[in-house]
């Protein structure tokens, strides 16, 4: 019994072989993918006055990550004032 279910796995290995030849499996580069940008990240230039005043300039590609770190500065400036005072 093991001896017809050793030799009916080997034989079915040996069929199955050829259907996956070496040639079938090649991958090729997609143009599409190596011209993807990577995002830029937001840039801030935070200022101070002399009055200990905050101001900023925000710079990026999306409109969105522009406004959302504008909202999370404000947020995040007022939790300081509040503990400083």
């Amino acid at each position: 019994m093991r001896r017809i279910f050793v030799v009916s796995i080997v034989f079915t290995l040996l069929l199955i072989q050829p259907l996956y030849s070496k040639e079938e499996l090649k991958f090729e580069k997609s143009q599409t993918l190596q011209s993807i940008k990577p995002k830029k990240p937001v840039r801030i230039k935070l200022k101070r006055d002399f009055q200990g005043r905050y101001s900023w300039e925000i710079t990026g590609e999306s409109v969105d990550e522009i406004i959302n770190t504008d909202k999370r500065l404000r947020r995040l400036l007022k939790i300081e004032e509040t503990q400083n005072k």
